[in-house]
């Protein structure tokens, strides 16, 4: 992302977690900078959730891992954008027991100290707007598209949470999805 009043390229991240190491234990968003998309800044935390989020667990079973994970709710993923000089943002938000995402909106004047809403409700989740459904969401483009005086917000969603396959192949269930990912895998290299 280019930001013009700082005069450089900022990229924000999920930054290393450290499974296993109560300090690094949960999914945070870190931002990093660089003048030539070459060199780049250490990774900085950004944003993190804290107790009006989810009370802290020493150890939290998660499907499929048995390690320290801090909260069981969680930042994955951190998507900004800058608009009339203010950064924006849409949150992965990441809530660990149902294997579920929303999206929030924070914004921050400087895309390092961002600003959550009061009541931290969703911007977008499961039945919210009415009508929109998915389990798994994914902000489908860098910001919104201006169309005519309306902004247009592009949302990636999956009926399938973050555990689903796990969860069917641990009970013997259904292994169609899982098979398919793994099929593209071999075939694309992801």
């Amino acid at each position: 992302l280019w930001d013009a009043a700082l005069g450089k390229y900022v990229i924000f991240m999920r930054p290393t977690i450290h499974c296993g190491m109560a300090a690094h234990a949960n999914r945070k968003a870190a931002r990093s900078e660089s003048a030539d998309l070459v060199h780049w800044t250490p990774p900085r935390v950004i944003l993190d959730t804290d107790e009006r989020d989810a009370d802290a667990f020493d150890v939290f079973d998660e499907p499929g891992m048995h390690s320290p994970r801090g909260r069981s709710k969680q930042f994955q993923a951190l998507i900004p954008f800058i608009l009339n000089g203010c950064y924006i943002g849409f949150t992965w938000f990441y809530d660990v027991k149902l294997g579920t995402f929303v999206n929030e909106m924070l914004h921050s004047e400087d895309g390092i100290h961002w600003l959550r809403e009061a009541l931290r409700e969703p911007f977008v989740a499961d039945g919210r707007p009415e009508g929109f459904h998915g389990k798994l969401l994914c902000p489908a483009c860098d910001g919104p598209i201006l169309v005519d005086d309306e902004y247009f917000f592009y949302i990636s969603a999956n009926m399938r949470g973050h555990h689903d396959a796990y969860l069917a192949e641990q009970q013997g269930g259904d292994q169609t999805w899982r098979n398919k990912m793994l099929a593209a895998n071999d075939i694309y290299g992801f």
